[in-house]
């Protein structure tokens, strides 16, 4: 955000925070781009209809899906687009640390806003 801030292109009421949110951490620990194994149109769309839960009438939603890995619709980028910015074993460490903490604090970690 200080970067787009500095080049005048920061979103309309958006302020640069001096730290790092911890969904921003996640998502970084967590992107298997940061490894170099990038993929692309991954997600798709689907149109689904639903019951509104106080008209009772059926309304349609639309819902983001994660496609599988081997899903011939995805798009897997060669190292030589997406280079590893960290090596698999310390990727692999850092999830090992996120699931560990995620069980030590079970329901807290959802109390403090993390998705």
């Amino acid at each position: 955000m200080q970067v787009l801030e500095k080049r005048g292109q920061l979103p309309k009421n958006r302020v640069p925070g001096l730290q790092w949110d911890k969904s921003t951490v996640k998502v970084i620990l967590t992107h298997s781009a940061y490894v170099g194994k990038l993929r692309g149109w991954y997600i798709t769309y689907v149109t689904v209809e639903e019951i509104h839960p106080i008209t009772r009438q059926r309304i349609e939603k639309r819902k983001q899906i994660r496609r599988d890995v081997d899903d011939p619709e995805c798009v897997v980028y060669s190292p030589e687009v997406c280079p590893p910015l960290v090596d698999e074993k310390t990727f692999a460490a850092a999830a090992m640390i996120l699931g560990d903490n995620q069980k030590k604090l079970g329901w807290q970690s959802r109390l403090d806003g993390e998705k």
